[in-house]
């Protein structure tokens, strides 16, 4: 009996282990599709799939149906973190990573630009007569892959082709990714010499990325559990039967693509530019804009250069300071002369005006002024009955009125 409690006791003790076991096993698996996590796997594709919409958006690159997939599909995921579905979030947040990653990787124009701006070399325009070896700095691309298949082929045969400069500069990076480039910006070396290590869950590899560096260690053994293609396609259509998978259609889709932006605009608010280094392009330009812009850039330094000479000269610029010196010497005698010339013509000038007013004077006062006189102007007035008034008015010196009775006016002048 004690033989058999003792065997039960270790039975329960074993089977104690292994549901604390499979309880851990569980908790460790469910830990990636927790609503954090599954908000931070939305916003880094969010953040992934501006990047390409902005390549494809510059270079007119609206072909095949990766970029709707990848809006699509990362939008679907949002609904499914809405719904608490959050294995179901991740997993279509995922994939729409892998579909922009291919936008990115697929546009050669792009590629054809980074490659000749940071490697000195592009199929299109040849070598890069602006290279510098230091142009670079960012650790992808796969130029190696990009050289080895292209060179030949291009270089060979550029004749057809206005633009390509087939005069290689000093310090032009080779495929081999050995001249003039250190270890540390050296992103060739683990390509394995021209060989691409980054592939799709679909089995596709890459031209260009190296899609691990795109996905964390959490993510990238997600990558893993994701369904197939179809079958994940297949779910999606079932709850949008009206969705169809055309870049050219998401291209005018401004409510999809702006609400894209938000959440990677929250992705690099929260992020440290560091720890986006790694997933973070480069603008897209074309090869045109900086050759223009570093022709320019040349012209200002020779420009630069040319003065710095200029001034450097001490016997020329002493030469030159001495024959200003005399202009100005010459310039301040000849003002100097001119003002005195001016203050004796003005003496001058007030003299005779002088004398021109005295002379006027005197004349005033030797002529004299007759003034005309006015004739005296009567008015006779009469009034009613025998009594008449004669008024006499004069306009000058003193104005008088007399009045008079007609019959002793006659009278006096009997007398």
């Amino acid at each position: 009996m004690q033989i058999k409690s003792r065997n039960i006791g270790k039975l329960v003790r074993l089977a104690t282990l292994i549901i604390a076991f499979l309880t851990v096993s569980l908790n460790v698996s469910a830990y990636p599709y927790n609503r954090y996590n599954a908000s931070n796997v939305i916003n880094k594709t969010a953040y992934i799939i501006d990047e390409a919409y902005s390549v494809a958006d510059y270079y007119g690159y609206w072909t095949g149906s990766n970029l709707s997939r990848a809006v699509y599909y990362n939008d679907y995921a949002q609904k499914q973190y809405s719904r608490r579905n959050y294995r179901r979030a991740v997993y279509y947040s995922l994939r729409a990573r892998e579909y922009a990653l291919m936008v990115i990787d697929g546009c050669d124009e792009y590629w054809d630009y980074y490659y000749y701006n940071n490697y000195g070399w592009s199929r299109t325009y040849g070598y890069n007569p602006y290279y510098t070896g230091s142009n670079h700095g960012h650790h992808y691309g796969n130029y190696n892959n990009y050289y080895n298949n292209n060179y030949n082929n291009y270089h060979n045969n550029h004749a057809n082709n206005s633009n390509y400069n087939a005069n290689r500069p000093d310090n032009y990076n080779d495929g081999r990714g050995s001249n003039g480039r250190t270890d540390a910006f050296d992103p060739n070396k683990t390509n394995n010499n021209g060989t691409q290590t980054g592939h799709f869950t679909n089995g596709s590899s890459t031209k260009n990325l190296n899609t691990s560096n795109y996905f964390d260690k959490d993510e990238i053994g997600l990558l893993k559990e994701l369904p197939a293609e179809t079958s994940m396609e297949n779910d999606f259509k079932k709850e949008n039967k009206d969705v169809k998978f055309d870049d050219k259609s998401v291209r005018n889709n401004t409510v999809l693509i702006n609400q894209n932006r938000t959440k990677a605009q929250s992705f690099k608010k929260s992020t440290p530019e560091t720890s986006r280094k790694n997933i973070q392009i480069v603008a897209p330009k074309r090869i045109s804009e900086i050759n223009n812009s570093n022709r320019n850039k040349e012209i200002k330094t020779n420009k630069t250069n040319n003065t710095e000479t200029k001034v450097t000269n001490p016997e020329k610029n002493r030469n030159t300071n001495t024959n200003l010196n005399l202009i100005d010497a010459k310039k301040t005698n000849i003002n100097k002369e001119n003002k005195i010339n001016n203050r004796n013509q003005n003496l001058e000038n007030n003299r005779i005006n002088t004398e021109k007013n005295n002379i006027n004077t005197r004349n005033n006062n030797t002529k004299r002024t007759i003034e005309p006189t006015t004739p005296i102007k009567r008015e006779v007035k009469t009034t009613e009955s025998n009594t008449r008034n004669r008024t006499i008015k004069t306009t000058e010196k003193v104005k008088e009125t007399k009045t008079l009775d007609t019959k002793e006016t006659k009278r006096n002048r009997t007398r």
